[in-house]
């Protein structure tokens, strides 16, 4: 055997030796110069196509000559597509074919088997006494194990039932049995709460502790508690008025154990004025500031009207002169007018009267001057006539700076 093998290597061998020998005498002749000296151009053309079961062939040409060689072209490769022919199963191999599409030529290969399809029922449910079990079963091919399922960490089903009722003095107890393996426990049951009754030993007031007693009624256990302190009962009597000026006072005392203390009662705010320094807390009230900034306002422009009237008949006669009377009794008008919004602004507040005493008697005067004559000196050209009445008129009134001196008293704002 061993021989046979050695000759045929060595035959394999020869053959090779002797084939690349005439590929290299064959290319050689191709490229030497032809005889009568010119060098041979070939030209390949593929003279028979190569399939997927043959070689094909193509041939060179020299263009000078005509001189001429062939080449093998090597197959091609098959160009298969796959069908499966038969679908495999969890128990049997499938199967799909290979075609050529080129030349037809076919061949088989085998589809592995697919996993089963196992569904589970649980056949026997496991429970704190046994081992459960569970059917695996292949929905396709039907194959059928079993599986134990396991009962640790199943739980007990207990039941439980008082076997020792608990008293104020004793513990009872509970028993727990399993329905299903028999396994049983007990547990301790408290003590109940004593049942206690009370009497009262001392009486609490408001000054000290009262006394309870409190006696069981099952096994007459007896402690002792303490009554809070009651509430004391205050009688409050006012024992300084409150006034703007000091805060008041207040004192609590109880009726039971005279046990007393005081409250300070806040400052009032029945100041003795509405506007300026109150004379019992020396505090600046100005709860009436509008109206003395409007008494202020209309006397500021009654003066204002009153000059203008005044220089008016101080004008040289000439023959508009009945003009600046007529002008000047206007300004005498407006004066008392704006006079008149001072009194209004006043009020009847008691704080403004001194000062509404002398708008007014201002205000009469201006007006009783006039009185009747308005329309004679209106038309007149008699300026200094005019002139000795508004001279008259101001020297039987008070000095306007009376006014002035009452308002410079006022707080400032």
């Amino acid at each position: 055997m061993k021989k046979a093998v050695l000759v045929l290597v060595l035959l394999l061998v020869a053959g090779l030796a002797i084939g690349c020998r005439d590929n290299a005498d064959e290319k050689s002749s191709h490229e030497e110069i032809a005889a009568d000296g010119h060098q041979h151009k070939y030209e390949g053309v593929v003279t028979t196509e190569p399939t997927c079961e043959k070689t094909g062939v193509k041939t060179y040409t020299c263009s000078v000559c005509g001189t001429s060689y062939t080449e093998k072209i090597d197959k091609l490769d098959h160009k298969y597509t796959e069908k499966v022919t038969k679908e495999p199963t969890c128990t049997d191999k499938g199967e799909k074919e290979f075609t050529c599409s080129l030349c037809g030529k076919t061949y088989t290969e085998k589809i592995d088997v697919i996993d089963h399809q196992f569904e589970e029922k649980i056949t026997k449910q496991p429970t704190c006494k046994d081992k459960g079990e569970k059917a695996i079963t292949c929905k396709i091919c039907g194959k059928t194990s079993t599986e134990v399922i396991d009962n640790a960490g199943v739980a007990h089903t207990y039941t439980s039932t008082v076997t020792k009722q608990p008293t104020c003095t004793e513990e009872g107890e509970r028993k727990y049995t399993c329905s299903i393996c028999g396994n049983t426990y007990a547990e301790p049951i408290a003590k109940v709460a004593h049942q206690y009754e009370e009497s009262i030993s001392k009486e609490a007031t408001c000054s000290e502790e009262g006394t309870k007693l409190l006696t069981c009624k099952v096994c007459s256990d007896t402690k002792t508690e303490s009554i809070p302190k009651k509430d004391h009962q205050y009688n409050e009597s006012i024992t300084r008025e409150a006034t703007c000026a000091q805060e008041g006072e207040k004192l609590f005392q109880c009726a039971q154990c005279g046990t007393s203390y005081t409250e300070s009662i806040p400052k009032t705010n029945d100041h003795t004025t509405r506007f300026g320094t109150c004379s019992r807390c020396g505090t600046v009230v100005t709860i009436l500031k509008d109206n003395a900034v409007s008494i202020q306002s209309y006397f500021a422009k009654g003066i204002e009207q009153l000059n203008k009237a005044l220089d008016k008949t101080g004008e040289a006669l000439n023959s508009s002169n009945y003009r600046g009377a007529a002008s000047a009794i206007t300004s005498f008008g407006l004066s008392a007018g704006q006079f008149q919004n001072a009194i209004n602004a006043c009020g009847d507040y008691p704080e403004f009267a001194g000062i509404k005493e002398q708008l007014t008697i201002i205000h009469s005067a201006i007006t009783n001057t006039f009185s009747g004559n308005l329309t004679i000196y209106g038309d007149s050209r008699d300026l200094a006539t005019l002139r000795t009445m508004m001279d008259t008129m101001i020297a039987t009134t008070p000095n306007i700076q009376n006014i002035q001196g009452i308002m410079s008293s006022w707080p400032a704002f």
